[in-house]
């Protein structure tokens, strides 16, 4: 018999809701009977209450169904209540430790209960309300001993039969492993309220028949902090099953001011904006370099230019000295953080593109810690949308027996958008194959790595997007003359390609969500650097897109390929249900290095090697708002070589390092001046001599990517 369930942990009151927990209490414990069973809720911070629990949760004793929508009668402030015994009396209301070791939850490290905790809900000194549909105790239930069951937002995560140290996981297909650390660490529920694990909650199930286990349940409770601790750097959710899932996505050449959660007015963007409001979005995020490969690079590694092997495009070259398939590799002692995640048992996909090495390289994503790549190895081909082929891994994928060139121009004549269509349009397989992907590893946790293409030229956008926005924009057609292919409307195209970027994001939201795992997976939504720059030609810029007219970095000066905010100040999102709240904002600056430390955290890992970047966990489950001590560097040596440092709220830029004429230091104060009109540096020298002093001690020697800083 279920009596009733009780909520602990470090409860925060919800809105409307006020906390009645005080230090100074008194907590008051007695025996239970040995016909209940009393359930124990560990709450931790971050995490939503089980509201929709419409029945108990006692894995082969109550029912559980977690798509059930919750009856009316039941109690929904994170407490359910099940059938006891006729009369149960007060006794059930004041069970809040094991009832066999008798320990008040203090000793723990858990709050004393609260005097909110101790009302019935069904009028004084009366028992819970009996649930007719309750099955009454079995002696499977009375043999167990004491059951684990992990709850988030109304979904059964996980649960574990602590008896013969075997787990019985719902989520993984109901396979059964023995994970004794993990189990120990689960009745050492004192040890869950360290920092790196207090995203989830955790309900203790526990049938106090089962005298002749007292001594074990107790012993177990005490020695759990030692083994909590030589767990804690595996996993600190303590259950393979309830680790979350990551999927990271990142566009290409996409603006800070081109989706509509920041500001966009003319673009559609309707699921990223349904992403950012479900989750945390970041006003002063940068991407790790202002173009592709080197942003991709920091990503991976966590490391920002002055330290990662790849810090600029690089392509790689044939023994005949041609142009060859692929970017210069990441050295085959680089540590991805796709090898964290595939050491820790996650599965790992990447689909999009790659950049960071051709096949059979060192930088091979397979040999980089992906179990599936799949997309454009090298990020020229990937300047057209029906590009000949694809990789699957190390097979190529013919998609296009007659490929569009990246490049072309169209001097005079009509420009007809089917002119440059084939007939596999590259990002709706990709889209699919990610589709398949979660499908496929639903049942266990997995990182998939989402680098979409979009809005990168050449512009090959569908046509059903490119007609549903206003004819009126493009009183010409785009020629070429600013490199990749013609366009008959740019503008609508450009927009279009957003869109359709925006529309495979709701695509893999719903997979997720078709599988019953959204809740239990962290999104991510950035760029790699910010909008397409401008050309010579007075209206369109390279690949014909017209930034102004979209308005597209908010008056941040520059773009790609600049170290200035336009080029590297770059949207960011998070979503994690129950961790991140829904519909904030951060303001606090974070940059691409940070990514690497936020996700060894998350799932508890932590690699060996120094990284530059910080966990944003802290951040996110707004239990700080101050993360960062060290500065923010870029070392960028290409568009004529550039470096920046971030102080606080102040950047101090140099440009044109690599040309006869260096560029002078320049300090911007950014809480001010975000568009980098004022240069201070005639009055801050101090700011500049600690960007160089920074520059001194951050950039190591790359002779494949040189860059030199005069004065320094």
């Amino acid at each position: 018999m279920l009596a009733d369930i009780r909520r602990f942990g470090n409860d925060r009151a919800r809105p409307g809701e006020t906390s009645t927990a005080g230090e100074g209490e008194q907590h008051q414990r007695r025996r239970s009977r040995e016909t209940d069973v009393v359930t124990h809720v560990v709450r931790e911070p971050g995490c939503q209450e089980p509201r929709q629990l419409s029945r108990a949760v006692d894995l082969g004793i109550i029912p559980w169904n977690p798509l059930e929508p919750q009856r009316e009668g039941v109690a929904a402030e994170g407490v359910a209540h099940a059938a006891g015994d006729e009369g149960a009396g007060p006794h059930h209301d004041q069970q809040y430790c094991d009832p066999a070791s008798n320990i008040d939850p203090r000793e723990l490290g858990l709050p004393a209960r609260s005097a909110a905790d101790g009302q019935q809900s069904a009028g004084e000194g009366a028992g819970p309300p009996r649930r007719d549909d309750s099955p009454e105790e079995t002696e499977e239930s009375r043999r167990s001993g004491v059951q684990i069951v992990r709850v988030c937002d109304g979904e059964v995560l996980d649960a574990k039969a602590r008896g013969d140290l075997v787990v019985e996981d719902p989520v993984d297909d109901g396979g059964d492993r023995s994970q004794t650390d993990d189990l120990r660490c689960f009745h050492g529920f004192v040890s869950l309220r360290r920092p790196h694990a207090t995203d989830h909650v955790k309900e203790v199930l526990v049938s106090p028949r089962f005298q002749m286990r007292r001594a074990l349940l107790i012993l177990a409770l005490a020695s759990a902090p030692v083994f909590c601790r030589a767990a804690a750097g595996r996993n600190p959710v303590n259950s393979v099953a309830a680790r979350p899932n990551v999927v990271f996505i990142m566009a290409d050449d996409l603006g800070w001011g081109e989706l509509g959660c920041y500001g966009q007015r003319k673009i559609r963007t309707p699921n990223i904006d349904r992403l950012a409001s479900q989750g945390m979005r970041f006003t002063q995020y940068y991407s790790g370099a202002p173009v592709c490969a080197p942003s991709r690079n920091v990503l991976m590694t966590g490391l920002h230019t002055g330290h990662t092997p790849i810090r600029g495009n690089l392509p790689v070259r044939n023994p005949d000295g041609t142009v060859g398939e692929g970017q210069h590799p990441i050295p085959d002692e680089s540590l991805t953080i796709a090898e964290v995640f595939k050491e820790a048992g996650y599965a790992t996909g990447a689909i999009g593109k790659w950049g960071l090495g051709p096949v059979g390289s060192t930088g091979d994503p397979n040999r980089q810690g992906f179990d599936l790549f799949f997309g454009y190895n090298c990020q020229s081909v990937a300047h057209s949308y029906y590009p000949p082929h694809l990789w699957r891994n190390n097979q190529k994928i013919p998609i296009n027996s007659h490929p569009i060139p990246g490049n072309e121009r169209l001097p005079t004549g009509e420009v007809r958008l089917e002119d440059f269509q084939a007939d596999t349009y590259s990002s709706d397989v990709m889209e699919a194959e990610a589709v398949r992907f979660i499908e496929q590893n639903a049942k266990r946790p997995f990182f998939l790595y989402l680098p979409f293409i979009e809005p990168h030229v050449a512009m090959h956008p569908p046509k059903r997007l490119v007609d549903s926005y206003p004819a009126s924009w493009d009183d010409q057609p785009y020629r070429g003359q600013s490199g990749y292919l013609p366009h008959p409307r740019p503008r609508a195209a450009y927009a279009a390609m957003i869109t359709n970027l925006d529309e495979h994001v709701g695509k893999v939201m719903h997979a997720l969500k078709k599988q019953g795992i959204e809740k239990n997976t962290l999104v991510v939504f950035t760029s790699d650097n910010g909008t397409t720059h401008m050309a010579k030609d007075p209206v369109y810029g390279i690949g014909g897109v017209d930034a102004r007219f979209f308005n597209s970095t908010r008056e941040l000066r520059a773009y790609k390929g600049s170290v200035y905010e336009g080029g590297i100040r770059v949207p960011f999102i998070v979503r994690w249900p129950g961790r991140v709240p829904a519909k904030s904002t951060s303001l606090t600056p974070a940059y691409a290095p940070d990514h690497f430390a936020t996700l060894c955290e998350v799932i508890g890992k932590r690699p060996a090697g120094e990284r530059d970047g910080v966990s944003l966990l802290p951040l996110l489950t707004r239990k700080s708002e101050s993360v960062r001590r060290k500065p923010m560097v870029w070392v960028f040596p290409e568009y004529g070589g550039q470096v920046a440092v971030r102080l606080g709220d102040f950047k101090v830029v140099r440009q044109q390092l690599k040309t006869q004429q260096p560029g002078p230091w320049e300090v911007y104060d950014l809480s001010r001046d975000p568009g980098e009109t004022e240069d201070l540096s005639s009055t801050r020298r101090d700011l500049i001599e600690q960007a160089k002093t920074t520059l001194r001690a951050e950039m190591s020697a790359n002779p494949r990517f040189p860059v030199t800083v005069p004065d320094l």
